[in-house]
């Protein structure tokens, strides 16, 4: 009897259910955050010149006072060439991203980031490794 080889065929087969699983953790943690900077505060103030008056506290996630830091906030995945490892990244082009991570001189943290890869990561992992959604 030969021997047959069916290692391209489920190599790709692999890749794809990886593929699938990193996009659908990335997706999950990225929605996470945004449901988390959600919370909203007093506000004084309209349009541009909206400020906040119930601030987030240290270590928390930030509030929002007009919703756009949480609009900034994205996802991608880089799929593989060549057997390259997959990467998922959320993250986001807004400066206000750290200076809530790292705080700044006048502001302690804010770790949107890594709180929630904390909070998250169970869900994560479970999504990596069975690609079922967490209820």
């Amino acid at each position: 009897m030969a021997l047959r080889w069916f290692g391209d065929a489920a190599h790709a087969h692999v890749m794809e259910r990886a593929n699938t699983r990193v996009e659908a953790a990335t997706i999950h943690l990225a929605t996470r955050i945004k449901t988390a900077v959600s919370r909203s505060q007093p506000t004084t103030g309209t349009g541009t010149r909206k400020k906040g008056l119930d601030p987030s506290k240290p270590g928390e996630f930030p509030k929002f006072v007009i919703g756009s830091f949480r609009r900034s906030i994205q996802w991608e995945v880089d799929r593989p060439l060549g057997g390259r490892a997959l990467t998922g990244r959320v993250g986001t082009n807004d400066p206000r991203g750290r200076w809530f991570e790292f705080g700044t001189r006048k502001m302690k943290r804010r770790p949107w980031l890594t709180l929630a890869l904390s909070m998250w990561k169970l869900e994560l992992r479970l999504i990596l490794e069975t690609g079922m959604l967490p209820k």
